[in-house]
């Protein structure tokens, strides 16, 4: 019932108000007693409004910004099913690891394979209340704050190992706000579906410990080039300290700095009891030692397996998906190459820079090299080298640059030449010659000496690379016929169709080159060069085998009989420089020196493996006179094999049954009688020459056709009498004096590529 008197007190005319009237019926006494309320009362009442006025808006808010941000943030569930990037790891032929393809290094392990010292470690400096905290230290929380507040910028902060977890795989690295409310968030869920062993495996193998590094397995195999299960306190002490600033406390850039956060780290632990004091003493005083952390032992061949791979898989399966790559390289033989290089080019460098021209205030341009080594049976890359430095030239001239190959090429005009009829007995005869293309235009090749010898012999011609007999013996079996032959043999570059051919005026690179040349010792079978043997994907699928592609491309006997005449080119002829260099068991070989000695090559084999080395100026420019294959490319070869063979002999050329060896007249290229220079050749069964030499036994012939091996070749119908013989070419191809350039005054240089 509303009431319009006051609550107690009298009316206007001094009588007691109705309030006590009412009193006073309703009670049964009167009472005079006036009823009060403080102010303090009231203001009590109005804090509580506020406080729950305001308490009921930041929970509101609160609400708000957690259902927005809960749209915005992954589920935890998706912790377990998150694919962080793993590293491609690449291996050589018998398992051993060359190195990895990653845009975070990482390889995931299981936390029993984490010392527990490394995990106090990580536990002491990174968040020591771990185990006790629910994903938030709320009492970090305030002390972080007060000291936020007091420096007036943000210097600590209070993440525990929780709410970095999803920082590192999933939130901006910039600290916000924003960042801060979805860490804990996060955290809190986290903690709700997680173990607390499950949150500190993830975040052992997500961390980010620098140099590229994301887990403490890659770390450790970075920094101590060990596993982590192996790591030792003081090493674990290192990892640990590494996240909080890993540019900083690198210890490859800043050792000093990385003992003294190890050292910092050590004190944590002992304080925690993860350690005793002795151990912490102990630790502190272990000197830093450290991986080499050096680059791939083969770059350029990792980067050759690199783009296979990305053209056959995607960028990102490389850097992200975790391949196993198995490839053909053998680490032992690749650097076995890389150490006869390095020894190599030295000595190459001492004669050729100082005739290199120079431009005033500039260096001489830098010289360049490469190295192959192949296993002819099964065409595996067993070594490679594409160049000086890797980081200064990332291009690969083992497969990318296109060269003159010269002298080099001469072996597959020969064996065109064998496998049409011609034998190594036959005679052409090495005698100026004129030819002219079809516009009039002239050309005449000439000997690397500037001289001519007259009738010889085809092994002779090969032995000492005479190019005038090359050249006849090209125009004899036409440049198709070479061309195609070279196609089967591996040899895609395109060749053009002239004489010029027989000098190596066609550019080609060394990987096809070498593998060509693997056909001789592999009995006319080619097998495609293959450097990636097996891929498997992070769980150990395969995607990949690859087996060797085998192809018949010449007969067994002429493959035999062309291994005959190499290796007759490394006894007797411009070769001769592994035999002078101390490489003493069968190989067969052939140099190759290119217009104005702007390229040098050797190209040989051993039963076993097929090698080729390269020399010379990216800008193609000359090295200077004198430099030839024989001179600085044939000693690195020669090293390399030295080495692989210090302690075993490779096994003996084998041939066929449809081969046999003869004696002949190395002259006249028939039977041999007493005064005849006696050689032994192979032949194919039923080509061998059978009339008997009758230049040296006094008796003569009245036609100079009669006493020679014309075979194929009739070009000695109408010669009259011998050209002088000319000094052997492989004399021109060896220093005659150690540390100078041999004296040569050829009229024109050898090998020189015509104009047409």
């Amino acid at each position: 019932m509303q009431n319009d008197y006051p609550a107690g007190g009298n009316d206007q005319n001094g009588q007691p108000s109705k309030s006590r009237e009412w009193n006073v019926k309703n009670h049964g006494s009167f009472s005079f007693r006036k009823i009060k309320q403080p102010r303090f009362v009231m203001l009590k009442r109005i804090l509580i409004l506020l406080f729950f006025i305001v308490f009921s808006a930041g929970v509101g808010v609160g609400l708000g910004v957690f259902l927005t941000y809960l749209g915005e943030i992954p589920l935890v569930s998706d912790l377990k099913a998150y694919k962080p990037s793993l590293s491609t790891k690449i291996f050589d032929g018998k398992g051993l690891m060359i190195t990895e393809l990653f845009s975070e290094k990482r390889t995931l392990v299981s936390l029993d394979d984490v010392p527990l010292h490394l995990q106090n470690a990580i536990i002491a400096i990174e968040d020591n209340k771990f185990y006790h905290h629910i994903g938030v230290d709320f009492i970090g929380v305030i002390r972080s704050s007060i000291v936020n507040l007091v420096k007036g910028e943000y210097s600590q902060g209070f993440s525990t190992i929780t709410m970095q977890l999803p920082r590192n795989m999933f939130l901006t690295k910039k600290k916000t706000i924003e960042r801060k409310i979805k860490e804990i968030i996060l955290a809190f869920q986290i903690e709700r579906t997680y173990t607390k062993r499950e949150i500190l495996e993830m975040y052992l193998n997500q961390i980010y410990l620098g140099s590229g590094a994301y887990g403490v397995e890659a770390a450790s195999l970075k920094y101590f080039g060990k596993h982590v299960s192996n790591l030792t306190l003081p090493e674990s002490a290192l990892l640990a300290g590494l996240p909080r600033s890993p540019n900083a406390y690198n210890p490859y850039r800043n050792p000093e700095k990385a003992i003294q956060r190890r050292n910092l780290v050590l004190t944590q632990m002992n304080r925690l009891g993860f350690i005793t004091l002795q151990e912490m003493v102990d630790a502190k005083m272990t000197a830093l030692e450290l991986s080499t952390g050096e680059d791939s032992e083969a770059p350029y061949f990792i980067e050759y397996v690199r783009r296979q791979l990305e053209e056959k898989y995607g960028f990102n399966a490389i850097y992200q998906s975790g391949l196993r790559v198995y490839t053909s390289l053998d680490l032992d033989l690749q650097r076995l190459a890389q150490k006869a290089m390095a020894e190599g080019i030295v000595e190459a460098e001492k004669i050729i820079v100082p005739n290199l021209p120079t431009i005033a205030g500039q260096a001489p341009e830098t010289l360049q090299c490469a190295l192959v080594l192949i296993e002819p049976a099964s065409g595996e890359i067993k070594a490679m080298i594409g160049g000086r430095n890797f980081k200064e030239s990332k291009f690969i001239r083992t497969v990318q640059a296109q060269r003159q190959p010269g002298s080099a090429f001469k072996p597959f005009i020969y064996t065109t030449a064998f496998a049409n009829g011609f034998t190594q007995a036959d005679i052409i005869l090495d005698t100026p010659v004129v030819f002219k293309d079809e516009t009039g235009e002239v050309w005449k090749p000439e000997n690397f000496s500037n001289k001519f010898s007259g009738p010889t012999t085809l092994r002779t011609a090969l032995t000492q690379s005479r190019n005038v007999v090359t050249v006849k013996l090209l125009d004899k079996v036409g440049v198709k016929n070479v061309i195609q032959q070279t196609k089967k043999f591996g040899i895609q570059s395109p060749l053009k169709p002239y004489l010029t051919l027989a000098l190596g005026a066609s550019e080609v690179n060394l990987m096809e080159l070498v593998s060509a040349f693997g056909v001789f010792p592999n009995h006319g079978v080619r097998v495609e060069p293959v450097s990636i043997l097996r891929v498997e994907s992070n769980t150990g699928e395969v995607l990949e085998e690859n087996t060797p592609y085998h192809q018949e491309v010449l007969d067994p006997a002429v493959a035999a009989i062309m291994t005959n005449l190499l290796e007759n080119v490394v006894n007797h002829g411009t070769g001769y420089g592994v035999r002078r260099l101390g490489f003493k068991y069968p190989a067969g070989g052939k140099t190759g020196t290119t217009n104005d000695y702007s390229d040098a090559w050797f190209i040989g084999f051993t039963t076993e493996y097929v090698a080729g080395v390269w020399i010379g100026l990216d800008s193609h420019k000359s090295m200077g006179r004198g430099i030839t294959g024989g001179r600085v490319a044939c000693p690195i070869w020669t090293k390399l094999m030295l080495e692989i063979y210090a302690d075993r002999a490779p096994k003996n050329f084998i041939y066929p049954e449809s081969v046999e060896l003869v004696k002949f007249c190395n002259v006249t290229g028939l039977l041999p009688n007493p005064g005849c220079k006696v050689v032994t050749g192979a032949f194919a069964i039923g080509t061998a020459p059978t009339q008997p030499c009758d230049v040296h036994t006094g008796a003569g012939a009245e036609n100079p056709a009669d006493i020679y091996n014309l075979n194929l070749s009739p070009d000695l119908v109408d010669f009259e009498g011998v050209t002088e013989t000319a000094e052997p070419e492989e004399t021109q191809e060896l220093p005659r004096h150690p540390g100078t350039i041999p004296t040569v005054s050829p009229a024109t240089d050898p090998d020189r590529p015509p104009m047409f």
